[in-house]
């Protein structure tokens, strides 16, 4: 397997992490009782779908196809779906975001690519911070309030 291909290959394991990520999290916000909360969480799948469109850009780049699969995280849609407690399905987009957050350690480090994938990752590894921590004060506010 030629180097392009193992970066195709990582790109679009990436991807599919976000079409998952993005899938639970719009299944979650339509749950939350919370307005701001549900405005939070659909701010998280519009950051997803802008992702996952700039990474698929990479790929395209190395002359490869971006993948439409979806990567197995510990919750699915069809796991959130039935789910009404707001701290519940907090914890669970918690659980499948560590995941995300994971597979963006585990790849990180690229090497030699062209600027726009190095790019892309840096920014994505960015997002998933930055969801992290919006995760995390949605979940303390919860529990204040």
């Amino acid at each position: 397997m030629n180097k392009n291909q193992t970066y195709i290959d990582t790109i679009n394991q990436l991807i599919s992490f976000h079409r998952a990520s993005l899938e639970v999290c719009d299944a979650a916000a339509s749950r939350l009782d919370d307005v701001e909360d549900r405005s939070e969480l659909r701010d998280m799948v519009e950051d997803h779908l802008r992702h996952v469109d700039r990474l698929a850009r990479c790929v395209e780049s190395m002359g490869g196809s971006a993948t439409r699969t979806k990567a197995d995280l510990p919750h699915s849609r069809d796991d959130v779906r039935p789910v009404r407690d707001s701290s519940a399905l907090l914890h669970m987009l918690r659980s499948d975001h560590q995941v995300v957050a994971n597979a963006y350690q585990d790849h990180g480090a690229f090497g030699d690519v062209p600027d726009l994938v190095s790019d892309a990752v840096a920014r994505g590894q960015a997002i998933v911070e930055q969801h992290g921590t919006r995760l995390a004060r949605t979940m303390g506010a919860l529990r204040a309030g």
